[in-house]
């Protein structure tokens, strides 16, 4: 009591003081322990007060206030009350106005309400939150720019309210599924199937889910016994359904032209009395006793019916409450649009916000599908529960799922298991990875998803056959599985590199043995990558055939040097293998190659390159391996193959040519040290590599150079073994005694010394190798002072000359005088030693002087009894002998003085395993390898499988690599292409109908797991079945009846696979595939598969048998399934035969779908679900035009009169005789179909009853009693269906109207039977018109009513003649009536007409979707206006338009994701009201507005404007109603309208403000291009788009021609070049659209035409706006912007980025070229020729008559890359044509880059390989090899490289290359025709064109003149009549008389100089000029031309020419000629 004192008096104070301190009491007491949340919780004013907190003008404690209430919400009782008062929506928008941290707490405090309860809510009413929003006006329903809308986890629906009938149909249902009985159940699923989900809307079952929970509680009898798994599978079927109808309503709710803010009760159309916008206050949603019916009570009939089935009437008649209306009733019915203005008792009497938290959302329901079918143990929780546990149930036990059938596949199953788990394996697998992917990013799934799961991905990423059937799938996978595990996922990638590996060894195979030239490039590659995989296959012919293919390499003389370094890096991986079997058999091999070319049995053949084949060994990296690892190796086997081959090397040098052993001797040199470790005096290696140091002869010959064998016996002397150390002084002896001033050296060698020798470098203390040292030691030599530790200084000292000096001292220690250098021997010896340990430079010199080497021999033995000096030297020894060998090879083999910290322990070759042994011993992973071994060996699944002795052949693998029977099971199941072809085999040899219902269940499978894994092309069944016999195997089933029971049964499962096959593959089916179907359908045999349909009726009611009546209702829906699919998929066929087929079936179908219909007894008596399915198959077959007139025994007219009195006979039955049953949902299925066939129906009676009074038959009478036979109810039957609760019945019944009112007879049959409705027929569907809650398509079709109903003219005043008279309006104040024109008039301005269109037009939505599909858990949702409706729905958000803008087509609004892992808060941005002072949110009551709605509306208002056009036309004006239409695109309706207003106003549209954008818009949608890419009926509404348009800019022209000609000329300048496009587009279409062609040359001829009468009126002045005449000449006028271009084109490097594309296209291309085999590898060559061709075409646009970008293309290589690319150009004719054209245009007037394609590719390349183009391999010559050969069938390739030779041989060195080819001969043998007035063939003519060319230069001539008989051809080719043929040929003629060489051969020549004669008396000018000109030549400086010109025909000729071209230029030549000629004539 003391706290509600509290709480009623301080909380709520006004003052803010006292409500700060009543807050703080609170929440000390709470601190305390005084007071609990419990308590608190009780308390329901709280609530309030805590949320009026808020809306107080001061807010103090903001973040106090808001932790209490977080705190409050984790109860469930308070979170019943806060959602109750509207807690939800008040913070949602309080959040906007808070700050950035308490918007966190709010977000807290809404997770919380969102945790939904069972229990009623408090009944207080809602808070709405006060508070101002940031802005500066108060709009809190706005949404802001930038503003957040949180997307939130749950999504329904909108909530329908359901009539008393409805909810006892389904409270009936629902008690029928949880009885007892297993066949009511069975009876009741199939009811909902058939029946109640066809009726109401899909979200009713989830507003009340207990038909839902229901059916999920059977799937728990999935493994019951005695048949309840079938009730299982009958419920699973229902959910499979509803799921169907969901996802249907919700692409209904996303159509924005069905988008209504009413969609829960009937339409809220009122009669004219209630036009104006205000309508009152909303009426009563509570029942009231004494109310009436809200439907409209056309007639009324009262009735029981038990459960109902929407015949029971509405609630009164439920009730009994209802009585028949009588007769008289009629005079005066109440109208039907008044429904909405009434209460509706029926609707509202249940607690809406109760069930409302009942509902399921649409993610609940998916989880608790998923939850039930994976699990059917698990029990329904309650829905409270949190989803995203539900979902990691439902992941966890699909998981398991996995593993378990994975696990199941052994060879202890029996094959049809083994079948059953493989095939729920894949399919399983496919919708888990694919719900992974809905549900989850990648990038969250490592802190969500559940262990086992993780385990079924990593079964599933190493399953080889699910992986190259579903690639794409199983890349989702491995990236899963990269983020969940990385353990396994480092498994998978190493398994997968090993399954390349394997690839690789067997492509490797393949190609070693195919036969011809091979690419070793490519095989050493192979090989390197096969090497990896050599453990786990053990394939060791492919180690042979690798170190065969290394020999192979290394014998030749010319090998590569890179190709050799390559081979030898896979030999050094076999020969350091870490498998010692492998490694063995690699030394096996090489050592059996060594025998072979250097054994013993070579030594009585001579010497031959036979021993070229060990040059493979003969390398100091292979001879390193061999000494250091192989020699080592504790395996005896590879030991002493290592030793073998050694010893064949060593001792070989007889079986060696000279070559061979000097390759050993220099390979020898570096290993020496490590080979010298092995030196022994026992064995026979060890002898061998003794007997390299020594000295054979007095002369010092031995088996190496005299240094090498000093540094190898000295190296000896740091052997371990005595022995050796005692034979290193005796081959030391001989350099001693042999040294340059011995006998003046110390010391001198007697016994005693030489006896010290061999342990003289025998050492107890190593010597530390370092450099760096802290100790100060300095050392003096000559006066200067070093620091001998300190490195930086050895620069300085080296460049000193000390180590030169110490080499003097030391030389001079020695010297027999030298004993006063003693001294100074250690520190020189320590210094000295650190320099050469520091620089290996000095260190190398120093070891390559023999001087040195045996001066420091004699340091030692001087001072060998001094330790610290023996050391110093041994040491300083040692760095200059070993070298580099200390820090690689084990130090042991030694007695070093030195210590070694580091050696090779591994051969550094040697490869690391890609997978542990523990790896190979797991299952998945061995089946992996053994997988892809046999798909690699055997290339492929497909020839795997057709294998017949595969044990046979698989004698030589692992038993580990041998495919097990079951393994063979997985490929071919696994492989869709293999399974289907068995299934096919299986139906086809099936002995019992179990077989094929097996095959046929299996072939469904597949079907399935395409459409999971998105195969909609490419490896799915359509691809399969295309090329697969499939009809052979069901076409027995399609042809033979069924004869039982059984039959039956077997028959529906084969149609309902071919449903699912139709269904998936609609759009891609062959045509062939479907006309088969429909020639079995339609063959004459005694009966067909249609006859099944309508079963005789003795049949149908003489059944008992109740299966056998389950089995025939299956097999009719799967009948009528079929048939619906093969009509829609025929809607694309095109072809003749086709199209009869469909035709005659359609017609015959549709005579058997009637005779369905009237199978049954009365009406009152239907069967629903046979009913339902035969109307769904009517709406089918009645949807296509024509469909009634391929019939040969039925005239269409009377199969469409049929049709008529069947439907209305069910649509009296079902709607009209019970009074219609507009707010009950029961037989809405019925009335939806019926209503839709009827409206198909109309239109197929219009076409085929054109003469006939077809209207009259769609009356329907009162009552069929016989005092009213007389009594008619017309057609006021439609008027109810107007109303309809249903949008699409709405939208069908006024199409309906729509089409009847088409005719004058219809509008005045539906304007009579409207009478007595209140507003008449027009007020109606004004009203609906105008109704701003109605849908657009419902309004559509209300405009399209009253468009015709203007077209009949109507009369000014009233007529008495009975005639049309059009509206009447009766005003009740003044009595007056009104008819006609005047009438129509009033009541647009009675409705405010012009204003709502105004509106309507204003906030048009383009949007193509109310909302966003695309999410990963949610959907945008919003709150509900309602203050009880606090659950969130599925809603949209209604954007706001700029009046100054037009928006773009494909406008749609997206919503927020929301994604499970994720914030809950994801926001989404919207555009600000704000954005434009005009802009306006549209009223929340207002439904949407589309484009078609507008359409219409543009098609009314030019009716009215022909109607009333001058009050139109100022209607218009003042409610600015164009200026809007102008802002849309969709302007195809609006250009009609505009061109009636430019016929009654043209200064309608004549203004500035409007005509820009109307311009803009119509141009830009003119300006489009992409029609090709449209489908049919796109592209025809496009171009009758375009045709309207061009008709209205003429009219526009015509009528106001000056005036707008300015703002055409302006707007086309913008488009100018696509318009123009679009008009030769137009033009080409003249045969295919004549309309359009007609009015685009209309337009242009109107539009050039005013252009003319402007330049005559402006002829004076220069017009300074763009014009007609400028667009035109602006393609001439943009040429002077070339350079500009250009010049951009080379500042932005643009060549230079071609070119590097062109060279990583080639880099591309031949790394694709690599990859045999793959799938993929042609689609992305593909693509990279596209690029190329893209490129290619680029450069040539950048070089076209340009002279510095082909400077700039010269010097970027462009020749080298094309002659780089010109393989992958020959084999594409496109692309080589776009090279040559590039080529063309390079080399037109530019020599420099002609003679570049005459230039190897050596330096100009540097990604070509090292092997270099020589010049004789040039482009040059590969154009030449092309023109020689290209067929003449090729002419434009053909065409295009003689364009270019001609081009090219302007240059030295083309000519030069065209005549080093002999390319001029084919000249020779070019085929002339007979001669007369034939033409010359092409290739004739381009070669006159070449020659042409080439005889310009002197070179060229000459060329021409040694082509032996080439002048002949010439002159023959003269002589043919066509012209220019004949002037190319004399002008080479010509050209050839100005050479002096050759005019000797020409004058000799008769027939040439008759030819030229000839011309002299032609009748062309152009021949007398050539000949002169060549006469002339030939005279000139040639006195032999003149002797043998001096005939007298000749003279005589030139005489008579003379007089005849005294005018033209000729008379020079002849009068030079005559000179000439004068002396001798």
């Amino acid at each position: 009591s003391e706290f509600r004192t509290l709480e009623d008096s301080l909380l709520s104070h006004q003052l803010a003081e006292i409500r700060e301190r009543a807050l703080k009491n609170i929440l000390c007491k709470l601190d305390h322990n005084l007071i609990s949340y419990v308590d608190l919780v009780q308390e329901k004013l709280l609530f309030l007060h805590l949320l009026e907190w808020f809306n107080f003008p001061i807010v103090p404690m903001k973040e106090e206030i808001l932790n209490f209430v977080n705190n409050l919400v984790k109860h469930p009782s308070a979170v019943q009350h806060l959602v109750g008062i509207g807690a939800v929506e008040f913070f949602s928008q309080l959040r906007r106005n808070v700050e950035p941290n308490l918007q966190a707490v709010i977000d807290g405090i809404l997770d919380g309400l969102f945790q939904l309860t069972s229990e009623i809510p408090s009944s207080y009413p809602p808070v709405s939150y006060q508070g101002q929003p940031l802005s500066s006006e108060n709009k809190p329903d706005s949404i802001t720019k930038n503003s957040t809308v949180k997307c939130l986890k749950f999504s329904t629906f909108p909530w329908l309210n359901l009539t008393t009938t409805d909810r006892h149909v389904l409270s009936s249902n629902e008690s029928s599924l949880r009885s007892n009985n297993h066949r009511l159940i069975w009876n009741t699923c199939e009811l909902l199937q058939d029946v109640i989900m066809q009726d109401f809307p899909a979200e009713i079952f989830l507003q009340r889910p207990k038909i839902v929970q229901s059916l999920l509680s059977l799937l728990k009898l999935a493994f019951g016994k005695d048949g309840k798994h079938r009730l299982a599978l009958q419920a699973v079927s229902c959910l499979q359904q509803l799921c169907i109808c969901l996802r249907n309503r919700l692409n209904f709710h996303r159509d924005p032209g069905f988008f209504s803010t009413e969609q829960g009760t009937a339409s809220q159309n009122s009669s004219v009395s209630y036009c104006q916008e205000t309508r009152g206050p909303p009426h009563s949603q509570n029942p009231s006793p004494g109310s009436s019916s809200p439907r409209p009570s056309v007639i009324g009939r009262t009735g029981q019916r038990p459960r109902g089935d929407g015949q029971d009437w509405d609630a009164a008649s439920s009730s009994g409450s209802s009585t028949q209306a009588s007769a008289n009733s009629r005079i005066y019915l109440q109208s039907p649009l008044d429904v909405g203005h009434v209460d509706q008792p029926d609707l509202e009497n249940e607690d809406t916000l109760e069930l409302q938290f009942q509902q399921l959302s649409l993610p609940q329901f998916c989880v608790s599908i998923l939850e039930y079918v994976l699990n059917g143990f698990l029990c329904l929780q309650e829905f409270l529960f949190n989803l995203k546990h539900k979902l990691l149930m439902v992941l966890d036990s699909l998981g398991e799922t996995i593993s378990y059938h994975q696990s199941n596949i052994s060879s202890e199953q029996p094959e049809l298991m083994l079948m059953h788990h493989r095939m729920a394996f894949i399919s399983i697998s496919l919708f888990t990875v694919r719900l992974t992917q809905t549900l989850l990013p990648v990038e969250k799934a490592n802190k969500v998803l559940p262990e086992s799961l993780v385990t079924a991905l990593f079964l599933l990423s190493l399953d080889m056959p699910f992986s190259l059937e579903y690639p794409s799938i199983h890349e989702s996978v491995a990236a899963y599985l990269e983020q969940m595990n990385s353990e396994n996922y480092i498994i998978y990638k190493q398994a997968t590199k090993v399954a390349y590996s394997i690839d690789c060894t067997c492509n490797f195979m393949m190609d070693i043995h195919k036969e011809g030239e091979k690419n070793l490039f490519e095989l050493i590659e192979l090989a390197d990558q096969a090497v990896n995989s050599l453990p786990y296959h053990q394939h060791f012919p492919l180690l042979q055939e690798i170190i065969h293919i290394c020999l192979n390499i290394w014998k030749s003389a010319q090998a590569n040097p890179l190709l050799q370094a390559e081979s030898q890096k896979v030999l050094l991986h076999l020969l350091s293998h870490p498998l010692l079997n492998i490694k063995t058999e690699a030394y096996h091999c090489c050592l059996e190659i060594v025998k072979e070319c250097l054994g013993i049995h070579n030594v009585t053949k001579p010497v031959s390159s036979i021993s070229y084949g060990v040059h493979f060994l003969l390398h100091p990296k292979v001879l390193y391996e061999i000494s250091t690892f192989g020699l080592q190796e504790s395996k005896n086997e590879v030991n002493s193959a290592a030793k073998a081959i050694l010893m064949y090397l060593l001792q070989g040098r007889l079986m060696m040519t000279a070559l061979t052993w000097n390759k050993f001797i220099e390979a020898l040199y570096p290993i020496i040290p490590v080979l010298q470790g092995y030196a022994d005096t026992e064995e026979k290696l060890g002898n061998c590599i003794l007997s390299l140091s020594e000295t054979t002869s007095d002369k010092g010959d031995g088996l190496l150079p005299r240094t090498t064998r000093l540094r190898a016996a000295l190296r000896l002397l740091f052997s371990k073994k005595h022995l050796v150390r005692s034979v290193a002084l005796k081959h030391l002896t001989f350099h001693l005694m042999n040294e340059e001033g011995a006998s003046l050296k110390r010391p001198l060698l007697h016994s005693n010394v030489f006896s010290r020798i061999p342990d003289l470098f025998v050492v107890e203390r190593p010597v530390e190798l370092k450099l760096d040292d802290t100790k100060e030691s300095v050392f003096k030599v000559n006066k200067m002072s070093f620091n001998i530790f300190y490195t930086k200084m050895h620069d300085v000292i080296k460049k000193l000359g000390v180590v030169d000096k110490l080499c003097v001292y030391f030389t001079d220690c020695v010297h027999r005088d030298g004993k006063l250098m003693e001294c100074v021997v250690l520190p020189c010896l320590t210094l000295l030693r650190k320099l050469v340990y520091a620089d290996p430079v000095t260190r190398l010199s120093l070891a390559q002087q023999p001087s040195v080497l045996l001066t420091l021999l004699r340091v030692s033995l001087i001072f060998q009894d001094d330790y610290a000096v023996r050391t110093e030297s041994a040491a300083l020894l040692c760095l200059l002998l070993f070298d580099e060998y200390l820090g690689f090879s084990d130090a042991t083999k030694y007695h070093l003085p030195v210590r070694v910290t580091a050696h090779h322990a591994v051969s550094p070759n040697s490869i690391i395993l890609l997978l542990p042994s523990d790896c190979l011993t797991s299952k998945p992973v061995s089946d992996m390898l053994k997988m892809s071994w046999n798909l690699s060996w055997y290339h492929g699944i497909d020839n795997l499988l057709q294998l017949v002795n595969y044990e046979t052949e698989a004698q030589a693998f692992l038993d580990t690599l041998k495919l097990s029977s079951e393994d063979f099971l997985v490929l071919k199941i696994t492989h869709t292409s293999s399974g289907l072809q068995d299934c096919l085999n299986s139906i086809i040899q099936a002995e019992s109908h179990r077989d094929v219902r097996t095959a046929v269940t299996r072939m469904s499978f597949y079907i399935l797991n395409d459409r999971l894994a998105l195969k909609f092309s490419v490896g799915s069944c359509r691809t399969t079945l295309k090329g697969v016999a499939w009809q052979t195997a069901f076409n027995r089933f399609l042809q033979v009846l069924p004869a039982s029971t059984e039959d039956e049964k077997l028959l529906v499962d084969v149609l309902s696979f071919l449903n699912k096959l139709l269904r998936e593959q609609r759009k891609s089916l062959e045509v062939d595939h479907l006309t088969w179907i429909l020639e079995v359908l339609l063959k004459n045999n005694p009966r067909s598969l249609l006859d099944l349909l309508a079963q005789p009726e003795s049949q149908v009611q003489n059944e008992t048998d109740d299966i056998q009546t389950a089995v025939r209702q299956q097999l009719q829906k799967e009948l009528i399934g079929l048939f619906n699919v093969l009509l829609l998929c025929f809607t694309s066929v095109t072809d003749r035969k086709g199209l009869e087929l469909i035709g005659c079936f359609r017609t015959q179908l549709a005579l058997k779908l009637l005779l369905c219909l009237r199978v049954t007894d009365a009406p009152h008596f239907y069967g629903l679900p046979s009913l339902e399915r035969t109307l769904r198959g009517m709406v089918h077959v009645t949807a296509h035009p024509g469909w009634s007139s391929c019939s040969a025994t039925t005239e269409p007219f009377t199969i469409c009169m049929k049709y008529l009195t069947g439907l209305l006979e069910v649509i009296s039955s079902f709607y009209v005789e019970w009074g219609g049953n507009a707010m009950s949902f029961m037989g809405k299925g019925v009335t939806k179909s019926t209503v839709l066939c009827l409206l198909h129906l109309s239109h197929e009676m219009m076409a085929q009853g054109k003469n006939m009074d077809w209207v009259s038959l769609w009356f329907l009478p009162y009552d069929k009693s016989e005092e009213q036979i007389s009594s008619q109810l017309g057609l006021a039957w439609l008027v109810p269906l107007w109303v309809d609760r249903d949008p699409e019945v709405r939208f069908t019944s006024l199409g309906i109207g729509s089409a009847i009112t088409s005719l004058e007879l219809g509008c005045i049959a539906l304007a009579d039977s409207c009478q007595n409705i209140s507003g008449g027929l027009w007020g109606t569907v004004i009203n609906i018109l105008l109704d701003q809650s109605e849908c657009s398509m419902v309004r559509r079709e209300a405009a399209f009513i009253l468009q015709n109903l203007l077209v009949i003219p109507m009369p000014n005043e009233e007529v008495k003649d009975g005639t049309w008279q059009g509206p009447c309006v009766h005003d009740e104040e003044s009595g007056l009536s009104q008819i006609g024109k005047p009438a129509l008039l009033a009541l647009l301005y009675h409705c405010h007409f012009y204003d709502h269109l105004n509106q309507m037009v204003k906030h048009c939505y383009l949007g193509l979707y109310t909302f966003d599909l695309n999410c990963s858990v949610g959907v945008m949702v919003h709150s509900m206006k309602d203050s009880r409706a606090t659950l969130h729905t599925i809603g949209i958000y209604t954007p706001t338009f700029k009046r100054n803008s037009a928006l773009p087509f494909g406008y749609v609004v997206f919503f927020g994701h929301c994604v499970l892992g994720q914030s809950d808060t994801t926001t989404t941005e919207y555009p600000s009201p704000h954005d434009s002072p005009q802009s306006a949110v549209l009223p929340n009551q207002c439904a949407l507005v589309t484009p078609p709605l507008l359409s219409a509306v543009c098609s009314l208002l030019d009716n009215l404007l022909v109607v009333v056009p001058k009050d139109t036309g100022i209607a218009l004006r003042q409610a600015h109603l164009l200026t809007a239409l102008f802002l849309l695109q969709y302007v195809s309706s609006v250009s009609k309208l505009l061109q009636s207003c430019f016929l009654v106003d043209t200064h309608l549209v004549i203004q500035d403000d409007q005509m820009k954008p109307f311009l803009e818009n119509t141009l830009m949608i003119l300006s489009i291009r992409s029609v090709d890419d449209l489908d049919t009926e796109l592209t025809s509404a496009l171009r009758q788009t375009w045709t309207d348009l061009f008709s209205l800019l003429a009219t526009l022209l015509r009528k106001s021609g000056q005036i707008a000609l300015p703002s055409v000329t302006a707007a086309l300048g913008k488009h100018w070049t696509a318009i123009i496009d679009t008009v030769c587009d137009c033009v080409h279409l003249s045969t295919k659209c004549p309309s359009l062609y007609l009015a685009s040359l209309q337009f242009l001829s109107v539009l050039l035409a005013e252009e003319g009468k402007r330049q005559l009126q402006d002829k004076q002045n220069i017009c300074p706006n763009t014009t007609i005449t400028f667009l035109l000449e602006e393609a001439e006028g943009s040429l002077s912007s070339t350079s500009e271009l250009y010049g951009f084109c080379l500042s932005a490097d643009l060549i230079d980025s071609c070119m590097e594309q062109m060279k990583h296209i080639h880099a591309q291309l031949n790394l694709e070229s690599l990859r045999p085999g793959k799938t993929t590898q042609k689609k992305k060559e593909d693509n990279l020729i596209k690029e190329l061709k893209v490129v290619l075409q680029l450069l040539r646009n950048c070089l076209f008559r340009n002279e510095e970008c082909k400077v700039a293309a010269l010097e970027a290589h462009l020749v080298p890359v094309l002659h780089s690319l010109w393989p992958w150009i020959l084999m594409d004719d496109s692309l080589m044509q776009i090279a040559l054209h590039l080529l063309c245009v390079y080399t037109a007037n530019y020599p420099t880059g002609c003679g570049s394609l005459c230039w190897g590719t050596s330096g100009l390349s540097p990604f070509q390989t090292a092997q270099r183009s020589a010049a004789s391999n040039s482009l040059m010559h590969s154009i030449i090899k092309l023109a020689s050969q290209t067929p003449t069938e090729n002419s434009a390739i053909q065409h295009m490289v003689f364009t270019l030779l001609s081009n090219l041989v302007v240059s030295h060195d083309c000519k030069s290359a065209i005549q080093k080819s002999n390319f001029l001969q084919n000249f020779l043998s070019l085929s002339l025709p007979k001669r007369g007035n034939k033409n010359l063939s092409t290739l004739a003519n381009l070669w006159l064109k070449l020659l042409l060319n080439l005889s310009f230069g002197e070179d060229g001539q000459q060329m021409i003149m040694k082509l032996n008989g080439g002048v002949d051809q010439l002159v023959e080719m003269s002589k043919y009549k066509h012209k220019s043929s004949r002037h190319i040929a004399l002008l080479i003629l010509h050209n050839l008389c100005f050479n002096p060489p050759n005019k000797p051969k020409i004058l000799a020549n008769d027939t040439f100089i008759a030819v030229l004669s000839a011309c002299l008396e032609s009748d062309s000018l152009t021949d007398q000029r050539i000949g002169t000109a060549a006469l002339w030549s030939l005279l000139h400086n040639c006195q032999k031309a003149k002797v043998i010109l001096k005939n007298p025909s000749i003279k005589r000729r030139v005489d008579e020419t003379y007089p005849l071209v005294k005018k033209s230029k000729l008379l020079e030549n002849l009068v030079s000629i005559s000179k000439e000629l004068q002396p001798f004539l």
